[in-house]
């Protein structure tokens, strides 16, 4: 292949020099949970973070005060169907296992189809919204390939 006319070659070092933090991630909500568990409800207690089961990784496994387990699947931003199926794929999963398993979609609000499949399955929602914070502890990043 022959190229017949160049128009325009450039190049340039682009530098970015604002900060760019990214909060609220849901790592930073499954942390606000472990530190405070009333934020889900009363008497629950938060036992792993990104724990594998057998159909993927539940963000937050822990259990309520009558001792059921409880899956929290956490989206940082609105919540679709997409969550909904991925949260009642692991509930059961996990009641292959136990008895007693509740799922749990926490996010800072719903679409309403996700909320009509939420009340379909028997599965639950909190909202919550994700955590904003002052300054990255990464630093800035200086340029697009620092």
């Amino acid at each position: 292949m022959e190229l017949l006319n160049v128009y325009l070659i450039s190049y340039f070092q682009a530098e970015d020099y604002e900060e760019l933090a990214l909060t609220g991630s849901e790592a930073e909500m499954a942390d606000l949970i472990f530190e405070n568990p009333s934020l889900i409800e009363d008497g629950f207690k938060p036992l792993f973070k990104e724990k594998p089961i057998k159909h993927g990784i539940v963000d937050v496994l822990g259990v309520d005060k009558e001792g059921n387990i409880v899956v929290l699947e956490l989206k940082r931003r609105r919540a679709d169907l997409h969550a909904v199926s991925q949260l009642k794929r692991y509930v059961e999963a996990m009641r292959e296992e136990h008895e007693k398993v509740r799922g749990i979609l926490v996010a800072p609000s719903l679409t309403s189809g996700a909320k009509k499949l939420l009340e379909k399955e028997g599965l639950e929602f909190r909202k919550l919204d994700p955590p904003k914070r002052g300054k990255s502890k990464r630093g800035r990043q200086k340029t697009l390939f620092d």
